[in-house]
């Protein structure tokens, strides 16, 4: 990884990457360069997960994504809740099995974020609640929640939800929705025209 800190991007792919490497990674000024960190399906705990979410040096960093790396609820709250990553916007979880009994009490994305993928997490309909109660969304221009088992529950807490009119890209393929859940989002009064004008389709 040291070899890698002065380019802009860092892309690691399965490596069996431990939390000793991450924190070196967390602790090098060098990493100050960094804008893009993509650590797919890598071996990434808890422990570095807040490592990262800790570091002085990755203020700059606006783009994280951990698809694939086993992060546990306790990470995920690590990251969201990092004072650190200041410049994040853009942050990928996909495939993370992240629906545990302590993801429920999650306030949601940090109000910093654009972009937000969930998909392939196993989350159910409680799980999108809490997410569509969380003042975090706000912020969102693009969130991708497909392949999980939100349904017409999860549809109808994010077509209520008060915090989704900068929504631009809601991605919900493979959640078991049906036109009930398609029908509540294509008449909530605060998603975007061109969004609920495709529920709209999607419910006939």
């Amino acid at each position: 990884i040291r070899d890698r800190f002065l380019r802009a991007q860092i892309e690691v792919n399965g490596d069996d990457l431990a939390d000793a490497a991450l924190e070196t990674l967390a602790a090098e000024p060098a990493a100050a360069h960094l804008r893009d960190l993509l650590l797919i399906d890598c071996a990434v705990t808890g422990r570095g997960a807040q490592a990262l979410a800790r570091s002085a040096h990755l203020s700059g960093l606006e783009a994280l994504n951990l698809g694939g790396c086993d992060l546990d609820a306790d990470a995920l709250a690590a990251l969201l809740g990092s004072a650190s990553l200041t410049a994040l916007r853009h942050l990928d979880l996909r495939s993370n099995d992240l629906a545990s009994s302590q993801w429920r009490v999650w306030h949601g994305p940090r109000p910093a974020l654009e972009s937000l993928v969930l998909r392939t997490n196993r989350l159910d309909g409680a799980h999108a609640e809490v997410l569509a109660r969380s003042p975090g969304l706000a912020g969102l221009k693009m969130l991708d929640l497909s392949y999980n088992a939100i349904g017409d529950v999860g549809a109808c807490a994010l077509a209520r939800s008060e915090h989704i009119a900068s929504l631009r890209a809601l991605h919900l393929d493979g959640n078991g929705i049906t036109s009930r859940g398609w029908s509540a989002l294509s008449e909530s009064p605060r998603l975007d025209g061109a969004l609920r004008a495709m529920c709209l389709k999607l419910s006939r």
